[in-house]
Order: structure tokens, then C-alpha cells, then sequence
């Protein structure tokens, strides 16, 4: 069965993994989703166990694997990560 890769499908892929993010309080959000590359995003509230989500590296093979099970040929996964983000900018600023 060929599925076509977009932004509804890889929502749908990802609904299985939706739910324990939303427990901690991050939602999970397709930005871009083409055979080529694919991205989502973290998207914190104010309500975030921080702590409670796994590291950056741990969360890209949970998606990978999750989205590869569905679209063996997809291209590149971006996941962004705002706590990656927000600690290399403070990295950077010597804090």
C-alpha cells in the first residue's frame, strides 16, 4: 500500500504517540511534511513537565521509528526541540 506523505498523514502517524506527550504537556505538530523531509515541532505550555520528556536524541528515534513504520521512503526528519534550543542559546550566552 502506497500512503501519501503530507502534513494530514504524518499527524495521523503520530496519533499513537500523541497522547503521552499531551500528559506531560507538549503537543506534537507537523510544520512540513513532504517524500523529501519532513518536520515536527515541540510546542511547550505553560503546563510542560520538562523533565518528564525524553532527551532530544531518544525523541527522534521515537518519531523516526513511528513515521518509518509508515513511510519507509521518507526523507529527513527534523525534529525541533525548543528545550534543545533554549540550551544551546544560553550555551552561547555563558549562562
Amino acid at each position: 500500500m502506497n500512503v501519501a506523505l503530507d502534513e494530514r498523514a504524518v499527524a495521523e502517524a503520530l496519533a499513537p504517540l500523541r497522547a503521552g506527550f499531551e500528559a506531560d504537556g507538549v503537543h506534537l505538530v507537523v510544520e512540513t511534511a513532504s517524500p523529501a523531509r519532513v518536520v515536527v515541532r515541540l510546542v511547550l505550555t505553560s503546563d510542560t513537565c520538562a523533565d518528564c520528556i525524553v532527551p532530544t536524541p531518544v525523541l527522534e528515534r521515537i518519531i523516526s521509528t513511528t513515521l518509518r513504520g509508515r513511510f519507509p521512503k521518507m526523507g529527513h526528519l527534523e525534529v525541533v526541540d525548543p528545550r534543545a534550543q533554549s540550551s544551546e542559546t544560553s550555551r552561547g550566552n555563558g549562562v
